[in-house]
């Protein structure tokens, strides 16, 4: 869907933090969008949960703190932003442990007018959430 390459677009192009991925460009020059950015070396929790691998504690403390500073970090932004589809397919993990936060075609600003409903995961949102779109949706996903 066009609109939501360009809603990602937007939201990555107002984003500077090492561990986003940094937009490069985006189009759709037949039926099929497109957005390139900049590489997330590694593979996503899902895909390392499910070939069993396992994290030692510090190994899995690493990841959540780095992962609390990219939500500090888009928190704080003026407007702030939420990235609203947290869960282990949108973490990478290097083998070196550099952690990426991808895919914010979810993701909502107080200020924008958001083509998209604030609408968790499944597991990830808040049980009957009147906060969908915010912070504290995002670090309940996070801890979920």
């Amino acid at each position: 869907m066009a609109w939501r390459t360009e809603h990602e677009a937007k939201v990555l192009r107002s984003l500077r933090h090492p561990w986003i991925p940094r937009y490069v460009d985006h189009g759709a020059p037949g039926p099929v969008a497109y957005l390139l950015m900049t590489r997330a070396p590694g593979q996503s929790l899902q895909q390392r949960m499910a070939r069993g691998d396992r994290f030692s504690d510090a190994k899995l403390q690493h990841v959540l703190a780095r992962l609390l500073e990219v939500l500090a970090y888009l928190h704080d932004l003026n407007p702030p932003v939420f990235h609203g589809d947290i869960h282990p397919e949108h973490v990478i993990v290097s083998g070196a442990g550099d952690v990426q936060l991808v895919s914010f075609g979810r993701a909502r600003s107080l200020l924008a007018a958001d083509p998209l409903p604030a609408v968790g995961r499944p597991g990830y949102a808040p049980p009957h959430d009147p906060h969908a779109g915010t912070a504290a949706a995002d670090l309940y996903a996070l801890g979920a």
